[in-house]
């Protein structure tokens, strides 16, 4: 819903036109996911038929992708609906009809792009010593900065650890090397990140009496989908909205079929297929249940709209999201629970 709602709002044409053929595609694929998922999830238990199922299902998945205009036209429809909006194609192609006037912005933006790049390199020295530098004598600056005491030493570690491979030593000495192994830690970085922000989240809903499911549902899903969100928003804002609103169906695809079955296949080979995962259900149905129900009200919306999503529905669904938060914390809350 958040992803969805902010894509909507931050396209240029107001109004995000979508393609019937990927729209059928991506809602087809996701109602798969989750019949998948209640088959997964019926006997609580993993076994490996689940994880080649997940994995079977994930390549179908990708060549659908791949063929899924050919697979429309062997069907019998015609495409030629289908080819977006003129800012959408313009975004794709690099170019419009008025090419003078899109060369000037395309220089105009590279060039804003060096100098604010120039910026940066200018200001990282001056950045690196005003940011280790004791704060002053207001007794605010003196309270955020003993807040921000354990980002900076994170800073730190990630600097020592994570090379930068902007730099002239990683560029001239060792080439991709430098952007692979950069790329390496970020992943391993967000790996160790993740995992303290599941175990916290989990302590932190036992404190306030809410489930794990719950809090995987808010808080670890919010935090999990921001690099997402950002990469949707930014495409959108590049006038490719149907990339974006595409974006989101692949992100729950892939974390539902790769990110559950890639963990059960290595557990099952470390550890041998003589027990099995054992599953929690608890919360199972709810979550279940808010995926049809976010299904069935984006197919009324793009039915509603023609296959269009206009602003307004944008500020639904982030105002949906709003509700479902409230909604969460007012009935798995215990402060909440015991007032009512």
């Amino acid at each position: 819903l958040m992803i969805t709602g902010l894509c909507i709002l931050v396209v240029p044409e107001g109004a995000i036109s979508l393609s019937r053929v990927a729209t059928i595609r991506d809602v087809s694929c996701q109602v798969v996911v989750i019949g998948v998922l209640c088959w997964a999830f019926s006997d609580q238990q993993v076994d490996v038929n689940n994880v080649v199922v997940f994995l079977c299902l994930y390549l179908i998945y990708l060549v659908v992708c791949w063929k899924s205009k050919d697979i429309a036209r062997a069907v019998g429809y015609d495409d030629k609906f289908d080819q977006g909006s003129q800012e959408e194609l313009a975004a794709l192609a690099g170019g419009t009809n008025d090419e003078p006037d899109h060369d000037f912005n395309a220089s105009l933006r590279i060039e804003e792009g060096h100098e604010a790049l120039a910026g940066v390199e200018h200001k990282h020295g001056h950045d690196a010593k005003t940011s280790w530098s004791l704060p002053g004598k207001n007794a605010q600056v003196v309270f955020l900065f003993i807040l921000s005491l354990p980002l900076l030493l994170f800073r730190a570690v990630c600097h020592i650890t994570i090379p930068d491979s902007r730099s002239r030593f990683w560029k001239h000495h060792c080439g991709k090397t430098g952007i692979v192994l950069c790329a390496t830690m970020c992943i391993i970085w967000i790996t160790i990140l993740v995992f303290f922000m599941i175990e916290w989240a989990v302590k932190a809903g036992e404190l306030l009496g809410i489930e794990a499911s719950i809090m995987g549902l808010t808080f670890c899903a919010a935090g999990i989908s921001l690099p997402a969100c950002m990469c949707s928003v930014i495409v959108a804002k590049q006038g490719r909205g149907k990339m974006a609103i595409s974006k989101v169906f692949g992100s729950n695809v892939f974390d539902v079929l790769i990110a559950m079955a890639i963990p059960w296949a290595l557990r099952y080979e470390l550890m041998g297929t003589q027990s099995l995962i054992k599953m929690e259900a608890d919360g199972f149905a709810t979550a279940i249940l808010i995926l049809a129900l976010v299904i069935m009200f984006y197919v009324a919306c793009v039915a509603i709209g023609k296959f269009r999503l206009p602003s307004k529905v944008g500020y639904v669904y982030v105002g949906l999201y709003g509700v479902f938060i409230f909604y969460v914390f007012l009935s798995n809350v215990a402060v909440f629970k015991a007032m009512i």
